[in-house]
């Protein structure tokens, strides 16, 4: 179990924590420092709509511009720019963890 860096708690357990079971990496590039995730209360979904009409093809993406977490020290909002929103799933293996 991860505790939240520098606050020990932990996502699900922790008082105040119950209802963001999930742990999201705000900053996933190749500098990311893997010790820094949030609390969230589910992994974010992008939705990606495709319409086709008289052949055309449409791509429509709907991306959250907030997601539901506790913030840390490090991460004081849950809106971009502060957090990065992509694509997730929930790991099979490790079913707390919000994987891209």
């Amino acid at each position: 179990m991860l505790n939240l860096k520098k606050k020990g708690k932990q996502c699900g357990y922790s008082e105040g924590y119950e209802n963001y079971p999930k742990i999201y990496f705000p900053k996933l590039n190749s500098q990311s420092d893997l010790s820094q995730f949030i609390c969230v209360s589910e992994c974010p979904k992008v939705i990606t709509n495709n319409t086709t009409i008289n052949g055309t093809t449409t791509t429509q993406t709907y991306k959250p511009t907030e997601i539901k977490c506790k913030t840390t020290i490090n991460i004081s909002s849950c809106k971009e720019p502060d957090v990065d929103i992509y694509d997730t799933f929930q790991s099979t293996h490790f079913s707390h963890i919000c994987k891209e």
